[in-house]
């Protein structure tokens, strides 16, 4: 019998001991993935003898240890179930992000709960807060709780406006934040802010593993101590995509029917509707793109199954790229701050059909460009900008809100 290709399913379950297999729920731990054909292969560690004999032929080839890799899309959407957004709710890739290096930080609910916190003093892109006025205690103490969180600010502006935060510093009693956009007017003691529900992704530097199943058609295959890389590509007018690769550890083949499992299915948000701000001033581009960048390798120990630890991130370097609309120098000068190396923050946000809950924004707060040519798209002046991100676990946010 034939085993067909578009009957597969993946389950991703997060490890409790590095390369000790768990055991994914189908109706927990699914995530929908588009692939082509199979998506891993299984790289074995090969040795050619070539000993001497009577005969002009070479023994075969040896079959030692495998180091497998998945590779496969997943599409930018919010978190939810059975297909409705819910602010404050992870996506069912969330696993996925775990293990590229990635810390969640879930904000279930507004902060403060009961009202906003009132400003003491703005300017064009602060608030400073008096923590130990009113609501304004429930405000962390902690500098970089908040830092590419989305707040929503009000009373000034006079229209309510959602914008991520760029930094959140604490001195004394009061707390400082900084935004991704410029207000004008200056905001200040009229400005009202809340945190809202959201769940943010922030880089780290021990992430952990985890058990991946992948079903074909009555094969299951399973492979533990899973760690990954991944980058995503959000196109204008359409739908954002991750690509996950992903290296561990093979651990078996057998005979088992495709599960039942259970997908949020929330639908993807377009990029449109949205926006892309590179310095604080609305660029326009025609994809926005982030890498992580993870180099992956595998430890070799003999007393593993297949004389390999599970896989280990050593290195990141993220990194980016947009090519928005070039215009004059007296409106945008992308060029200045690649000459001088000046780091700028570049900032999207894919609100889609703007439903809580299935908004999505990528923030690059020391945005260091590396490139700045002139191109050409249909007959239009684009410039095309590859930058990386400056920091320490702290070079690019992925906050749904």
């Amino acid at each position: 019998m034939a085993l067909r290709t578009r009957n597969a399913g993946l389950l991703v379950k997060i490890e409790g001991a590095p390369g000790t297999p768990e055991t994914p729920s189908a109706s927990t731990d699914g995530v929908k993935i588009e692939v082509t054909g199979n998506p891993f292969t299984f790289n074995p560690e090969i040795e050619q003898p070539d000993e001497v004999t009577s005969s002009l032929d070479q023994q075969p080839s040896i079959v030692g240890g495998l180091k497998p890799t998945l590779t496969f899309g997943v599409y930018l959407t919010g978190g939810g179930a059975a297909s409705v957004p819910a602010a404050g709710t992870a996506p069912e890739y969330n696993d996925l992000l775990k293990i590229a290096g990635l810390t969640e930080t879930v904000v279930a609910t507004q902060i403060p709960a009961d009202g906003s916190a009132a400003a003491a003093s703005g300017t064009a892109t602060t608030a400073t807060f008096d923590r130990t006025s009113g609501d304004n205690s429930e405000l962390s103490g902690t500098s970089g709780t908040y830092d590419g969180m989305m707040v929503e600010l009000s009373g000034n502006p006079a229209t309510p406006v959602r914008v991520q935060v760029v930094s959140y510093v604490v001195s004394g009693n009061n707390a400082t934040f900084t935004f991704a956009r410029s207000f004008s007017p200056n905001l200040s003691s009229s400005t009202v802010l809340k945190v809202l529900p959201q769940v943010r992704y922030k880089p780290n530097s021990a992430p952990p593993t985890a058990t991946v199943e992948f079903y074909l058609d009555g094969l299951k295959y399973v492979f533990a101590g899973q760690r990954a890389s991944a980058s995503l590509a959000i196109p204008t007018a359409r739908a954002g995509k991750f690509t996950f690769s992903l290296g561990g550890q093979y651990v078996s083949k057998s005979d088992v029917s495709l599960p039942s499992i259970t997908y949020q299915n929330i639908p993807k948000p377009i990029f449109k509707a949205g926006e892309c701000w590179m310095d604080r001033k609305v660029a326009a581009v025609s994809q926005f793109a982030l890498a992580l960048n993870n180099t992956l390798v595998y430890p070799p120990n003999p007393a593993a199954a297949q004389g390999f630890d599970p896989c280990e991130v050593v290195r990141r370097k993220i990194t980016g790229s947009v090519d928005p609309s070039l215009t004059l120098v007296a409106t945008r000068n992308l060029m200045t701050a690649f000459e001088a190396g000046t780091p700028q923050i570049v900032q999207a946000s894919v609100v889609g059909a703007n439903v809580a809950g299935n908004r999505v924004a990528v923030i690059v707060p020391n945005a260091k460009y590396v490139s700045n040519d002139p191109t050409d798209r249909e007959g239009l002046a684009m410039e095309t900008v590859n930058f990386d991100a400056e920091g320490n676990d702290n070079g690019a946010y992925l906050t749904y809100y």
